[in-house]
């Protein structure tokens, strides 16, 4: 890596995001469904608790994508 001049750019962002959102997804699935008990019943009847859980992951995928296959944008709506 050093040899190479590391990661940056599009690749970097990814990376990070990969990291900050999967913790994010332990410590959500840490909360809401290792204990549940620790909310409104009817916070665990409707499934609001796996949905607070898994959405960590559904936001890493969004971002990635983003991130890693579409283009930069100019500020005037053109592709780069």
């Amino acid at each position: 890596m050093i040899m190479s001049g590391g990661i940056y750019g599009a690749k970097r962002i990814a990376r990070h995001l990969w990291r900050m959102c999967f913790a994010w997804f332990i410590a959500s699935a840490s909360i809401f469904l290792a204990r549940p008990h620790l909310f409104p019943a009817v916070l665990r009847k409707t499934g609001a608790l796996y949905f607070l859980s898994l959405l960590p992951l559904v936001l890493m995928v969004f971002w990635l994508v983003r991130v890693l296959f579409v283009g930069r944008r100019n500020p005037n709506g053109a592709e780069a």
